[in-house]
């Protein structure tokens, strides 16, 4: 019984051991990767509490940071000692706006946007640059700067390219990004084509200054205006407009298709040119008159040559008869041997 418990202790010894020795190895392996994402930045979320938050509601204060128009938002930074964070707002009236942390004390970072009238807080978030542990963020306070600041300032983007199709013939473009000198953070146009700014003061003038073009588009030309604000706030009256031409594009040279070289066989059935002809066929397909052969140059050719005899000494049926021959080689056979007598019998008679 001993050796058997001893055995299945063992066992389980073993692989107890194993997924220890691969955590350690694990976390070894992430304490030594670690470093290579310290420059990665980091978000803190807004204190879900806060979200939604309207300005006409929300705790009040009188600190208003360096603001002297519109309603001013505090945003605190808790718990965290790192570098200046950057805060990213989203309101429903006045869209997404930026800023940098303006107050840093010890663990703590403050943050100030104005909207140009009471608004409503969406959602926001605090970019920081290492670990934030357990920092958190949230809305301190709405700080109301006065009522006398009535006027609204209203920019509409469109497009260069004339349309009959869309409403002032010209059509809207969203994702234009802006800022106006003197006032804190960014504005995008909408799905309209236009945002609007509340809570100016009456009988002013505000630089606008397109920053980021809409996809597609180049920035506005002149890409800056001094605009008049409309003094009943009503976001009605269209104060200003930024048109954009779209971006030209280059039209790539096409590439010309190379021409594969053709085989002698391609070359010769595709080729234009008449290829050389053997003998029969430059015969044969020649228009010209070939040379007659001695038979049929009687008449240059007018007609068909008159066939030429057979050898009658080789007894052709309808040559001439071969009996002269003979008769002509046995006269000649006989007088040479009438000669070889002759000669013979002189012999004789001189011996």
């Amino acid at each position: 019984m001993d050796t058997t418990a001893t055995l299945q202790k063992g066992r389980l010894v073993r692989p107890l051991a194993l997924i220890v020795a691969l955590a350690s190895l694990a976390l070894a392996a992430s304490a030594i990767a670690q470093p290579a994402f310290a420059g990665d930045s980091y978000q803190v979320p807004l204190h879900e509490a806060h979200q939604g938050a309207d300005s006409s509601t929300f705790s009040p204060d009188n600190d208003c940071g360096d603001y002297t128009t519109g309603v001013v938002w505090h945003f605190i930074l808790n718990q965290y000692s790192g570098d200046a964070a950057e805060l990213h707002a989203q309101f429903e009236g006045a869209g997404w706006l930026t800023t940098v942390s303006t107050k840093v004390l010890q663990n703590t970072q403050h943050f100030y946007l104005n909207t140009p009238t009471d608004d409503v807080l969406v959602d926001a978030y605090a970019v920081v640059d290492s670990d934030p542990g357990s920092a958190n963020l949230l809305l301190s306070h709405v700080c109301h700067t006065g009522s006398e600041n009535t006027a609204s300032l209203m920019i509409r983007k469109t497009s260069t390219i004339f349309d009959p199709n869309t409403p002032e013939h010209f059509p809207y473009l969203a994702g234009a990004v802006f800022e106006v000198e003197g006032l804190e953070g960014t504005w995008t146009t909408n799905e309209d084509g236009f945002f609007c700014i509340t809570g100016l003061p009456q009988n002013t003038k505000w630089t606008v200054t397109e920053i980021q073009a809409p996809e597609g588009y180049e920035l506005a030309d002149p890409a800056s205006q001094l605009v008049q604000v409309d003094n009943d706030g009503d976001c009605t009256s269209r104060e200003a407009v930024f048109r954009n031409a779209p971006m030209e594009t280059e039209t790539p040279t096409p590439t010309p298709t190379p021409t594969p070289t053709p085989t002698p066989e391609e070359s010769f059935a595709g080729s234009t040119s008449t290829p050389t002809p053997t003998p029969e066929e430059s015969f044969a397909g020649s228009t010209s008159t070939p040379t007659p052969t001695p038979e049929g140059s009687v008449k240059a050719g007018t007609g068909t040559p008159a066939p030429s005899l057979p050898d009658g000494a080789m007894g052709a049926s309808n040559g001439p008869s071969p009996l002269p021959t003979v008769f002509f080689g046995l006269i000649l056979l006989a007088s040479l041997t009438t000669l070889a007598w002759v000669n013979v019998k002189a012999v004789r008679n001189r011996a």
